[in-house]
C-alpha cells in the first residue's frame, strides 16, 4: 500500500522578517509570486532575490501550473507562513 508522506519544514527566520509587517514583500525587482504562493523576503526567486540558502525556484509542471521548490532540493513549497 503506498502512503504518502508530507515534510512540514519550519524556520526560525532572523529578525530581519519583522513580525510586525502585515505585508509579504520580495526585495525590489523581484518576483513576488510563485503561482499563487507568495514569496517574501527573506525567500526569494531568481539570483540576488533572497538570503542565502532561501533560494526558490519556481518552474512550471507538465500540466503548465507554477511549481515553487526549495532550490538544490526536490522539495516542494505549498505556501510560505509568517
Amino acid at each position: 500500500m503506498a502512503c504518502k508522506r508530507e515534510l512540514v519544514l519550519l524556520l526560525q527566520l532572523p529578525a530581519a522578517w519583522s513580525s510586525t509587517s502585515d505585508q509579504k514583500q520580495a526585495l525590489p525587482g523581484c518576483p513576488d509570486k510563485c503561482g499563487n504562493i507568495p514569496v517574501p523576503y527573506p525567500f526569494g526567486i531568481g539570483p540576488n532575490c533572497s538570503r542565502e540558502g532561501f533560494e526558490i525556484t519556481c518552474s512550471s509542471t507538465n500540466s503548465g501550473s507554477p511549481r515553487a521548490s526549495i532550490s538544490g532540493l526536490d522539495i516542494e513549497v505549498t505556501d510560505i507562513y509568517r
